[in-house]
């Protein structure tokens, strides 16, 4: 029983960011073009969902 609910929440999560990276989409490029790296993207991305999964968790 806690495994379908597991993959929803996981499914929910993974959407959730998707569409927050989709959204800001033009914030993306504009650090793209002032000399933000792939990597320093991803980075901040990542942070930024684990800062909201706490908040979230709390």
């Amino acid at each position: 029983m806690l495994g379908p609910a597991v993959v929803i929440a996981v499914l929910g999560i993974v959407s959730t960011l998707a569409l927050s990276v989709f959204e800001r989409t033009r914030e993306v490029g504009l650090l793209r073009a002032v000399g933000l790296s792939r990597k320093q993207l991803r980075t901040m991305v990542r942070l930024e969902s684990i800062i909201i999964a706490i908040l979230g968790a709390a």
